[in-house]
C-alpha cells in the first residue's frame, strides 16, 4: 500500500478480515487502524462511507 500512496494513490484500504479492521493508508500520513463497521472516505470521496457489517459477517 505504501508503494500505491507514494506513486499517486490519495487514499487506501487494506481490510483485515481476521481482525475485522481497516488499515487506512493516506498520502503523507502514517497508516491508521480503524475497527467498526463502517469506514470513512476522505480527499475525493469525501463524504462515502463504507458500510462493513456484511463484509464482517461474512467471514466469520
Amino acid at each position: 500500500m505504501k508503494n500505491w500512496t507514494t506513486n499517486g494513490v490519495q487514499l487506501g484500504w487494506l481490510l483485515d478480515l481476521e481482525a475485522s479492521q481497516v488499515h487506512v493508508y493516506e498520502q503523507d500520513s502514517p497508516p491508521r487502524i480503524e475497527y467498526g463497521l463502517t469506514v470513512a472516505g476522505s480527499g475525493s470521496i469525501e463524504g462515502f462511507v463504507l458500510d462493513l457489517e456484511e463484509v464482517w459477517c461474512c467471514f466469520e
